[in-house]
């Protein structure tokens, strides 16, 4: 049985994500040393403005952006360890 296609490719997409996370990494901190930046206060000042259903509905956003980026996270996770115990089990394959 001959190696598929879409292994190959696969393997490309994750070794382009591998050498793209350096620059990822600067940029999510870069923005968080962004935000940790912001005054407070008119963060503040803007929520105290805002009724309880529009901060409610705020949270309720935020929450399941978060579930999201966990979701992502996990499916990136399992594909990183795919791609790295792969060759261990490809020598396991042929000899079957």
């Amino acid at each position: 049985m001959g190696p598929r296609p879409e292994v190959p490719k696969f393997v490309d997409d994750l070794q382009e994500q591998i050498a793209d996370a350096p620059r990822q990494t600067q940029s999510v901190r870069a923005e968080h040393n962004r935000l940790a930046r912001n005054d407070d206060s008119l963060q503040r000042a803007v929520l105290e403005r805002q009724a309880l259903d529009q901060l409610e509905t705020l949270l309720s956003d935020k929450v399941n952006q978060m579930f999201t980026w966990q979701n992502e996270l996990t499916g990136v996770n399992g594909q990183l360890i795919a791609a790295q115990t792969r060759p261990e089990r490809t020598p396991a394959s042929v000899s079957d």
